[in-house]
């Protein structure tokens, strides 16, 4: 399989970056996809059982701020495809060394604590100011655009600090996903009055073993040491969520006797980011 030279350059001429205002429904994309009705979880990552690069239609991440507050995120990536084997040196092919320091494929930080599923490479910080938004349209197969230094068509991974090589690109691009963010929110003084995490949704307390479209991957995920799993025909790989968990998809509070709420969430064409006043 050919390497993609200068992604972010070719990223640019097919995706957007909008800063038009984005009403956030909960009634949005009700007819949408849902890859499995039985436990009501709604996906646009769909990848190939046969290769592993995504094959579904392209999505949108939606990254919104419906307040008056300043909204700062750092996306987390990692491996979205389940290959079968988390121990493995290579990734869906015998070439694709990934975890193999003398292969030309090797990601030292997706292949990092002897696992290549739930180690996460941050992206550069995203900011959105008071009632702005931004728009990352994903072309087909490519579910994490990433950008140039600079560009705003995509992740940018490649920052001065970050640990970023050029083959964490080359898989994340094809068979990657977004995770999670660690956010700040800072008011008109820039002063912060939030700072957390918020987790990719998924139905909490998801029993698997009852399923019959969802396994274990065997392993838990190196940030916070939640179990994975996997969808055995989409081949998505999902942080369980429990009622337990001290991060997950919503985070709320309080500012000046008005309530917030940060979140992610997943429908069949968008990822939402959000920020909004409930």
């Amino acid at each position: 399989m050919r390497k993609i030279l200068l992604f972010g350059i070719v990223m640019s001429l097919f995706s957007c970056s909008t800063d038009n205002q984005t009403v956030l429904d909960d009634e949005v994309n009700k007819e949408s996809k849902t890859i499995d009705p039985a436990v009501g979880y709604y996906s646009p990552y769909e990848y190939s059982p046969v290769h592993g690069l995504h094959i579904g239609a392209g999505f949108t991440y939606r990254m919104i701020n419906n307040t008056d507050l300043n909204f700062e995120f750092t996306p987390f990536l990692g491996l979205g495809s389940y290959d079968g084997d988390p121990f493995s040196n290579t990734y869906w092919h015998p070439s694709y060394g990934i975890g193999d320091p003398s292969s030309s494929y090797y990601t030292p930080n997706l292949s990092a604590n002897g696992v290549k599923y739930g180690n996460f490479l941050p992206a550069e910080p995203i900011h959105l100011p008071p009632f702005r938004n931004r728009s990352i349209n994903t072309v087909n197969h490519y579910p994490v655009p990433i950008d140039l230094p600079g560009g705003t068509n995509g992740f940018v991974c490649d920052y001065p600090g970050s640990a970023y090589v050029y083959e964490d690109g080359y898989f994340l691009q094809k068979s990657g996903k977004l995770f999670f963010i660690e956010f700040k929110v800072r008011d008109q003084t820039n002063r912060i009055i939030a700072n957390s995490k918020v987790r990719m949704n998924f139905p909490y307390n998801l029993d698997v073993t009852t399923t019959t479209d969802w396994f274990n991957v065997g392993i838990v995920d190196s940030y916070f040491g939640e179990e994975l799993v996997y969808n055995k025909f989409t081949r998505e790989i999902c942080l369980v969520i429990k009622s337990s968990s001290p991060v997950k998809d919503i985070y709320r509070f309080t500012y000046q006797n008005r309530r917030f709420q940060v979140g992610m969430r997943s429908t069949a064409n968008n990822i939402d980011i959000y920020l909004r006043e409930i």
